[in-house]
């Protein structure tokens, strides 16, 4: 994560050894990252789990908050996959829960391959 103007430089590795950077607000929240990766990675977000060294990040976490002023950078984001978030949601009672947990598993499932989930 470096910083330039009003702008964060974020760099983001899932453990397949993929990386991703990507620029955003330093007020923008941890969930608003994790929609912009789900846009390059097709990883729903209710779905992802973004770490800092062993600390997971939490949705409501504003990123300049993260961000280390003594050193001017955050070491770059792991991103893993994790679909307990979305099963734990299909046993909500709300109606509306259950559907987004459904579209997350749809979302995260490839497409054309009926075996994946």
């Amino acid at each position: 994560l470096i910083v330039m103007a009003d702008t964060l430089c974020i760099s983001v590795r899932d453990i397949s050894g993929r990386s991703l950077t990507l620029e955003s607000c330093p007020r923008r929240s941890v969930c608003e990252l994790k929609l912009q990766i789900q846009e390059h990675w097709n990883v729903p977000a209710l779905c992802q789990r973004l770490l800092q060294g062993t600390d997971e990040l939490q949705d409501s976490d504003i990123l300049c908050q993260a961000f280390d002023a003594e050193a001017g950078q955050l070491r770059p984001l792991m991103m893993i996959v994790a679909l307990d978030e979305a099963r734990k949601r299909l046993q909500d009672k709300n109606k509306g829960v259950r559907k987004a947990a459904l579209e997350a598993f749809a979302h995260a499932a490839p497409q054309g391959n009926r075996g994946a989930f």
